[in-house]
């Protein structure tokens, strides 16, 4: 599956290149992240090639399944997203590395695009996932009840270690 996003470069004549890849729960597993539930999604990408760099681009789109960080149901969440990437045949070793542009060692001859397809992937996703806005909310009336509950008897309790700071009123 990893293979699919290594790219032999040397064996792509100047021009443009079109490939398209799935992305799965198996290429989360890969980067060892278990927060992806799961995951159908379609990258398309655009190489075009020229002698001193490579223009990358690509556009993900499906859905990603992760937990609800409120009740840990199940939540879909849409994934319609594009990025540009420039990858640069480097003179020598010490360039660096730029958010967008990637420079090839003399001696490489491909290019691995599965890291910013899966960071671009996971960017795209809310900060805070829960099921707030969704048309249908899935939550899990258990676990809510349980917060709620929860919730008011942390209100109900004093903590013993701000008794000494009101005394200094």
């Amino acid at each position: 599956m990893m293979e699919d996003y290594r790219i032999e470069f040397v064996k792509l004549k100047l021009g443009k290149h079109n490939l398209t890849l799935e992305v799965d729960k198996s290429f989360f597993l890969s980067f060892e992240n278990t927060e992806v539930i799961d995951a159908n999604i379609k990258v398309e990408m655009e190489l075009d090639r020229h002698p001193n760099w490579i223009n990358v681009s690509f556009s993900a789109k499906g859905s990603l399944s992760t937990g609800c960080d409120r009740c840990l149901v199940n939540i879909p969440f849409p994934i319609d997203v594009s990025y540009f990437l420039v990858y640069r045949m480097g003179i020598d070793e010490t360039q660096e590395d730029t958010e967008d542009i990637k420079y090839l060692k003399p001696h490489d001859y491909f290019i691995d695009v599965s890291l910013p397809v899966y960071e671009t992937i996971l960017l795209n996703l809310p900060m805070i996932r829960n099921c707030d806005n969704l048309e249908v909310e899935p939550c899990d009336k258990t676990m809510l009840s349980k917060l709620k509950e929860n919730e008011k008897n942390t209100e109900n309790q004093e903590d013993s270690r701000w008794e000494k700071l009101k005394g200094l009123k």
